[in-house]
């Protein structure tokens, strides 16, 4: 567990989390659907820590999806 390269890669894989966040966080704020824009936020890092940007990137664009899709509605 004193292996420095996990406390990195748990480190990197957040921030891309938190990256990809942005998106969703951002567009939910725009169009006023705040807790839609806390859970994209939340569920993108945890995906980021299980999956890096292969689990955030989609989570983010579905999130971002379903924000747009229910301002339409």
């Amino acid at each position: 567990m004193d292996d420095p390269s996990i406390l990195v890669f748990v480190l990197v894989s957040f921030v891309i989390g938190f990256l990809c966040g942005l998106l969703p966080y951002l567009v939910g704020s725009v169009y006023g659907m705040r807790r839609h824009a806390k859970a994209g936020m939340i569920l993108c890092i945890v995906g980021g820590l299980l999956g890096g940007i292969v689990v955030a990137l989609p989570v983010a664009l579905i999130f971002t999806g379903v924000i747009l899709f229910k301002t339409r509605s």
